[in-house]
């Protein structure tokens, strides 16, 4: 079992809640692979205020609960995320996919994309008038 960084793009002034949750749902895990990528998911989490370029002392800050999953600490403008931001995968507005590579159970990749960083850099200019929604994953 995995869990992974993923940036849910949404439109401001959507409702954001409902909309990642409806923006994430055709990767739920159901059995085939094809599209699964995901069996639950959190706001921020492990990865709580990454979006916000806020760094966590791990693993003293390992201990993990409702305070780390707060909408307001893992939402920010795109043009607001940090410089040096990275994230293994991001959702569009419009439902499409991005990732660095496939996750699979205990942490296993495959089909790992060299260009990622740039790929990334592009989707959020595309979408720089969207919000930046931080997610912990696990698949």
């Amino acid at each position: 079992m995995s869990h992974y960084f993923t940036v849910v793009l949404v439109a401001d002034g959507e409702d954001i809640e409902d909309k990642v949750g409806s923006l994430l749902e055709p990767y739920r895990e159901r059995g085939s692979r094809s599209m699964s990528r995901w069996d639950w998911w959190v706001f921020g989490s492990r990865y709580d205020g990454l979006v916000r370029g806020i760094k966590r002392d791990w693993p003293k800050d390992y201990v993990l609960g409702p305070a780390d999953q707060r909408l307001e600490n893992n939402c920010v403008p795109v043009r607001d995320l940090p410089d040096d931001f990275r994230c293994w995968a991001i959702v569009a507005p419009g439902g499409r996919w991005h990732e660095k590579a496939e996750v699979g159970w205990f942490g296993m990749t495959t089909h790992s994309d060299s260009e990622w960083d740039e790929k990334i850099r592009k989707l959020l200019v595309e979408h720089n008038t969207c919000l930046a929604v931080g997610c912990d994953l696990h698949i």
